[in-house]
């Protein structure tokens, strides 16, 4: 399970640029990870930073965290993700498209990159190795747009390939 806990530093409502920064934790609930050091079952602390910058209907936006696990054995992981879509809305925002309660339409695109910054040689309990994973999918915004609901594929090409696609719906509530 993991809580996260953002704010956005910047949310200018007249173009939507926005930079954001917060914490993401993630506790321990499943099983432990049974290595030659012993489980690992650790509690994953992700400090991040984000971004949207517009540029008429056009958006680009990043996000890049840091993963520190709170064991040692386990591996602190850079993520640098950058993504470009576009948003589809009737003016004034919130108008719809004709769907009671859809403010606006955003088809997107994604690169995601995960660096391992230790246990890269082999040797460790965890070993881990640079991945890129490329990302497609839509949000939805919702009501007056504060909320959005995300739907997505994914599908890793390099690295590990520990899926061949994966599918995944998020919703974010504005408040």
């Amino acid at each position: 399970m993991t809580v996260i806990l953002k704010f956005a530093l910047i949310n200018d409502f007249l173009t939507g640029n926005v930079f954001s920064a917060g914490l993401a934790v993630t506790a321990p609930t499943g099983p432990a990870i049974d290595t030659i050091a012993g489980d690992i079952n650790s509690t994953l602390l992700q400090p991040f930073f984000g971004y949207i910058r517009t540029f008429g209907g056009f958006y680009f936006q990043g996000i890049h965290s840091i993963v520190f696990p709170t064991n040692s054995e386990d591996v602190t992981l850079l993520f640098n993700d950058l993504g470009a879509g576009y948003i589809f809305s009737p003016r004034p925002w919130g108008e719809g498209f004709g769907v009671r309660g859809l403010a606006y339409v955003a088809p997107n695109f994604e690169v995601h990159v995960a660096t391992p910054l230790n246990h890269r040689d082999g040797n460790g309990a965890v070993v881990a190795s640079d991945f890129v994973t490329l990302t497609t999918g839509v949000h939805l915004g919702l009501g007056n747009g504060s909320s959005a609901l995300s739907l997505g594929l994914a599908t890793p090409v390099t690295g590990p390939r520990f899926f061949d696609v994966e599918g995944f719906v998020q919703l974010n509530i504005g408040f």
